[in-house]
């Protein structure tokens, strides 16, 4: 069968599309919700292996904190409040307060506004807002973060 400049073209086509499946189907993006007001570990579904590289790219705003009449609030992003570290009554203490963070298995860490981490054990990615664990801790909280996961 003789090659035609149609049919050299069409390999290539071919070739390129199949090239560009295999990227997309490894380079899997997801956004997940992040909820201020739930204070326990949020389970986005997404499952990884020990090995996996994750990047999370987060944004938005939510009030951690309001006075009684609501008529004060303070706000924060996904890295929390600068300069400040969790005390053992956090969901994650050590890490930054209000911070969005994140644990696979026993593997916690801090995700902020942008991470990538190392999967160290096959399961699900979660995520929540570091906020004392106290009764309720997350009670006057509003809003969610927006987060991007690529693995």
């Amino acid at each position: 069968m003789k090659e035609t400049s149609c049919s050299k073209r069409w390999l290539a086509f071919v070739a390129s599309a199949a090239c560009m499946f295999s990227i997309a189907a490894y380079a899997d993006t997801t956004t997940f919700k992040v909820s201020a007001s739930n204070s326990s570990w949020q389970s986005t579904g997404i499952r990884v292996k020990a090995g996996d590289t994750i990047k999370f790219s987060a944004s938005g705003t939510v009030v951690h904190w309001k006075s009684r009449d609501g008529k004060e609030k303070q706000t924060c992003g996904p890295d929390g409040v600068t300069g400040t570290t969790s005390e053992d009554v956090y969901l994650t203490p050590g890490l930054r307060k209000m911070g969005l963070v994140g644990k696979i298995g026993n593997q916690i860490f801090d995700v902020g506004s942008s991470a990538e981490i190392s999967a160290q054990h096959d399961g699900t990615i979660m995520l929540g807002i570091n906020d004392t664990n106290k009764a309720g801790g997350c009670a006057d909280n509003e809003g969610s973060w927006s987060v991007k996961i690529t693995k």
